[in-house]
């Protein structure tokens, strides 16, 4: 989780942290030993809970949102590297494989790249049983195959496939 969703809550434990810290001045003031006998476990619970590790910080989705807004704005570099920073952290999120191909195939330098990227969208795909990404990969490959048939003899392969 990313901290952005904790920030709106701390005013609200700063209150309730404040009532429990004067609840314990006044127990000790009033010499209310039982009360705080029952209360020092608690408070020692709550500490070791707020330190506990309950799950580690998963970025893949931040990093798979940041690369969307580079692909958007043409910057396919940047988004490949965000989108492979993302698949790092989480390999079976299909959404990312998929955009990953399609920034390599659109930087028009990366078909090999793309070719082989649109293959792992095509094979997650089947065994998830999501026919649009199957249906997508296969265009995309079919694409790329006949661009690369149709190419001169001799061409590089990575080239783009058209001219501005």
């Amino acid at each position: 989780m990313l901290s952005r969703y904790r920030v709106p809550v701390v005013p609200l434990l700063i209150v309730f942290a404040s009532a429990g810290t004067f609840w314990i001045v006044d127990a000790i003031r009033a010499r209310r030993v039982r009360a705080l006998a029952l209360a020092a476990p608690a408070l020692a619970a709550l500490v070791a809970l707020v330190h506990l590790d309950l799950a580690r910080e998963n970025l893949s989705m931040a990093y798979y949102n940041l690369a969307n807004k580079y692909k958007s704005l043409g910057r396919y570099e940047l988004a490949v590297a965000h989108y492979e920073r993302s698949l790092a952290r989480d390999p079976s999120y299909l959404p990312a494989w998929n955009n990953l191909a399609m920034s390599y195939e659109q930087s028009g330098t990366q078909d090999a790249r793309a070719l082989e990227t649109w293959e792992q969208v095509l094979r997650m795909g089947r065994q998830q049983g999501i026919g649009k990404y199957v249906e997508r990969a296969t265009r995309h490959i079919e694409g790329i195959e006949g661009r690369r048939a149709t190419a001169p003899s001799g061409a590089d392969s990575e080239a783009p496939a058209f001219s501005p």
